[in-house]
């Protein structure tokens, strides 16, 4: 098995994750709007409040994997689409 440079492994920076956490958030909020479901709606059908879907699509606090699915599943998309390119 060939070995991993130490490089493949290396931790990114908060400021990295802070980063991508905040376009995962915008690109989950893109498609909420885009499919007309509001902000309210789709947090009452996953069960968390409308602030706090706010605070995940802005990216201020970070998505769990639960939140993830569920707001793929109310959003009727694959948990994939979820995650921008």
């Amino acid at each position: 098995m060939p070995k991993l440079s130490r490089r493949a492994h290396r931790i990114p920076e908060k400021e990295e994750v802070s980063d991508y956490r905040r376009q995962v958030g915008a690109h989950i909020r893109s498609l909420r709007e885009r499919r007309g479901y509001s902000l309210r709606g789709v947090a009452e059908s996953i069960g968390i409040s409308s602030s706090y879907l706010s605070l995940l699509e802005r990216g201020i606090r970070p998505l769990t994997i639960d939140h993830l699915y569920q707001l793929a599943f109310s959003l009727g998309i694959n948990v994939r689409d979820c995650i921008p390119d």
